[in-house]
């Protein structure tokens, strides 16, 4: 145990660098994750109402060859 708090206390500078980069790299990891999340979701939000759009327009031509 010695030991290894030893060399953590020589290597202190390379350890709290490695321990930063590691923490950016996951915090960059979840807002891409987010960043992507929100992207899908803005394009559904486009293209739910353009489909219900057009299955409106379909169901209406339908509808009036059936009254016709």
């Amino acid at each position: 145990m010695s030991k290894i708090i030893s060399h953590l206390k020589e290597n202190w500078i390379k350890n709290v660098f490695e321990t930063i980069v590691v923490v950016t790299d996951v915090f960059g990891a979840f807002l891409l994750n987010n960043w992507n999340e929100q992207n899908k979701l803005k394009k559904q939000a486009v293209e739910v109402p353009e489909e219900l759009v057009d299955e409106f327009k379909i169901n209406r031509v339908e509808v009036n060859k059936f009254i016709a």
